[in-house]
């Protein structure tokens, strides 16, 4: 089985480390970038395609919802997106429908949540390459 390639963004340090050890600490994924804050995280998801990227809304230099802007303005995307915040408005939760966020969390939140999430989540991702290996094997 192909691991999930995982993202994470987070300007706080201890949320961002502890997020990478809950990414590292499962066999079925691969931790492909971490930033501190949105312009280092667009640069991730544009060069290394992520499959997932856990993406805090509220960061320095360019907030989630601005990194979603341009993903979306340069065509640049990523299969699933899991939106973390400590801080949840209309405007932000409007903004993560029209740029097709996958989960919203509120910060903080139990380990044992962010695996549920990520599981559903390969959980379609295993089932869209299985579909995709039926398709290109159709004459």
């Amino acid at each position: 089985m192909e691991k999930l390639n995982v993202a994470i963004a987070d300007d706080n340090e201890r949320m961002l480390n502890l997020l990478g050890e809950i990414v590292e600490s499962d066999k079925d994924l691969k931790l492909v970038g971490k930033a501190r804050n949105g312009e280092d995280i667009y640069h991730i998801i544009r060069d290394k395609q992520p499959d997932v990227v856990l993406l805090d809304l509220i960061m320095p230099k360019m907030d989630g919802l601005e990194v979603l802007k341009q993903m979306k303005l340069h065509n640049i995307k990523a299969k699933h997106i899991i939106a973390t915040t400590p801080y949840l408005n209309e405007v932000m939760i409007a903004a993560l429908g029209e740029h097709h966020v996958d989960y919203m969390m509120l910060q903080p939140f139990e380990p044992a949540t962010l695996i549920d999430k990520l599981n559903i989540v390969q959980g379609f991702h295993q089932r869209r390459s299985y579909e995709e290996q039926i398709t290109s094997n159709v004459i």
